[in-house]
Formats: C-alpha cells, structure tokens, sequence
C-alpha cells in the first residue's frame, strides 16, 4: 500500500474556503476512486492547517489520481487560498485497520 500525509497552510482566514472547495471537487472524486482505501481530512490546533492522510492500493493508484480532472481543478482553485505548496510525506504503509 502507498500512504500519503499532506500538510497545507493557509493564508490567515481561508481554511473554511479551501475546506469548501475540497468539499465540492474532492470529496466526490475521493468517494468514486476504488483506489483509495483510506483517506482522512483533517484540521489541527493550529486555525490554518489542513492535514490530509490518504491509503492508496499502490503507487500507480495514487499516481493516477494525481491525474484526475476534479484534483487538478482543486489545485488551481485552491492555489490563491494557501501560503505554498503543501508538505508531502510518502509513506510506505505496513498494515491499515
């Protein structure tokens, strides 16, 4: 299984926003992908962090998503809401309950 933890930050204000467009491309195209066997949308202590833990059934799974019409669409979208680009940590997932 292919794991990733992604990090975005917001600017001040705008994670309701960026949670809204999630919300509208990626939540369905999410729901629809048998690729992905988990995927968890997060916010933490910190008002403008978004955290995102997603299970892939493999790499090619997960690359191909990257691809996805609704993904690239929340990328563009979201861009003028975040400070940067996000932190992606790969993980090589051992075992998912």
């Amino acid at each position: 299984m292919h794991g990733l933890l992604i990090e975005h930050t917001t600017m001040t204000g705008k994670r309701a926003t960026v949670r809204d467009i999630w919300e509208k491309l990626m939540q369905p195209a999410i729901a629809a992908n048998a690729g992905h066997l988990a995927y968890a949308y997060s916010f933490g202590q910190d008002d403008d962090m978004i955290t995102a833990f997603q299970v892939y059934a493999s790499k090619t799974e997960a690359e191909a998503f990257l691809e996805h019409p609704s993904y690239l669409e929340y990328l563009e979208t979201s861009r003028p809401f975040l400070t940067g680009a996000p932190k992606v940590t790969i993980l090589d997932v051992l075992w998912l309950k």
